[in-house]
């Protein structure tokens, strides 16, 4: 968990922001929308988890940057501290 943290805080905030709502300070700049991690219907996905670790070593093209430097045990550090920060109890 403290390792993804540090990578959350390092590679995502920016965009994602603090709160994982997805209003960091570049995304609000660029006007990108993107996905809000403390909203109960985004966490509907039976297979989010796996969509987020592939967003976030694949990229979306125009969004985000893939990460190919991420292991994979750094790419599954954040998603556990996206899933257990922000997802709604």
């Amino acid at each position: 968990m403290a390792k993804g943290k540090e990578l959350y805080e390092a590679r995502c905030t920016l965009c994602h922001g603090p709160q994982g709502d997805g209003k960091g300070k570049a995304a609000i700049s660029l006007k990108l929308e993107l996905p809000d991690f403390t909203k109960k219907t985004y966490w509907e996905n039976p297979n989010i988890e796996q969509k987020i670790a592939a967003t976030i070593k694949d990229g979306v093209k125009g969004k985000m940057r893939p990460s190919p430097d991420l292991s994979p045990e750094d790419v599954q550090s954040i998603v556990l501290y996206i899933t257990q920060a922000f997802r709604p109890k």
